[in-house]
């Protein structure tokens, strides 16, 4: 969820960034590679590269209206 949150907020990479891990409490960089791969492989975000990006433009502005 705290992934999709920074990828809707216009943060497409960096996501090992101290700064970026704090702010959306993504946690330890080891744990932001099974977010990443397992929001890949739910076709939920995709990678282009080396920056993630939202699948469905529909399900980004879902998002951000619901949850951010």
């Amino acid at each position: 969820m705290n992934l999709l949150r920074a990828i809707v907020s216009n943060i497409h990479s960096g996501y090992n960034e101290k700064k970026i891990r704090t702010q959306f409490d993504l946690g330890s960089p080891s744990n932001m590679v099974r977010l990443r791969d397992a929001l890949i492989e739910r076709d939920l975000i995709y990678s282009e590269m080396r920056q993630l990006y939202i699948t469905d433009p529909v399900f980004a502005l879902w998002f951000r209206q619901r949850f951010l």
